[in-house]
């Protein structure tokens, strides 16, 4: 298994006000070690000159175990998954220094290539990078989002630069941030959301004015975000 692992800090950034370790905290470890991995594989934004590629982030599946809080010393460990001619798979897994499972994840993948913006096929060159193990954390794929037929409310969001990553593009935990931000107040400080799923469509730039759609059936919680008229999904966040 081509296995990558690195010593994690629970981060100020990381917390909520019970302080306690936050679903973007996760995700942002899960984040920084798959570019680093990336990285040491040759392939990131350092290596353009040589490796003209990019890995553009398609779904997340995440689920939660444990909270650790501020400081908490974590093992975050990431691997290549599974790889298709298309797609390719990234699996997560955190755990505490006492070998306790703070949360798993998987995540779906294409390679875009930087000169022609291109989605290029997964060559043999890059599998033989990668090493796909085709070990997986969860049994069931990652499934299609969809939108709610019917919602409790729409709010509205401006991108602004500090949700921009280094293509210009909002950036995959902005979208997180976005959807903490509209939540009702009540829920937001007391629901414990433990299962996250995420489909990101189509990118937000500068500027752009987004409708945040809201949608709770059951125990599941659904923010679409979609163009200000509505004609253009974004992003999809489920959570329970």
């Amino acid at each position: 298994m081509n296995l990558f692992e690195r010593n994690f800090h629970v981060e100020i950034c990381d917390i909520d006000t019970k302080n306690e370790l936050t679903n973007y905290g996760i995700l942002r470890m899960m984040q920084e070690i798959a570019a680093a991995h990336s990285d040491n594989s040759g392939i990131s934004i350092n290596h353009l000159d040589k490796m003209p590629y990019t890995w553009l982030l398609l779904n997340w599946k995440l689920k939660v175990f444990k909270r650790p809080a501020w400081n908490s010393s974590l093992i975050v460990k990431t691997w290549p998954s599974s790889s298709d001619k298309l797609y390719a798979y990234r699996d997560f897994e955190i755990l505490t220094e006492n070998n306790e499972l703070v949360a798993q994840a998987t995540s779906k993948w294409v390679l875009i290539n930087v000169n022609t913006f291109n989605i290029e096929k997964t060559s043999q060159e890059i599998l033989d990078i990668y090493k796909p193990s085709y070990t997986s954390i969860f049994e069931e794929k990652i499934s299609k989002l969809k939108e709610p037929a019917d919602h409790d409310f729409i709010k509205y969001y401006t991108i602004t630069r500090n949700d921009l990553d280094v293509n210009g593009h909002a950036n995959n935990l902005s979208y997180i941030k976005i959807v903490n931000n509209i939540l009702p107040e009540d829920l937001y400080k007391n629901a414990d959301f433990r299962d996250v799923e995420v489909m990101y469509k189509k990118e937000c730039k500068l500027n752009d004015e987004v409708a945040c759609v809201y949608s709770h059936k059951g125990d599941t919680h659904t923010v679409a975000i979609k163009s200000k008229d509505l004609s253009t999904l974004h992003c999809i966040v489920q959570m329970r």
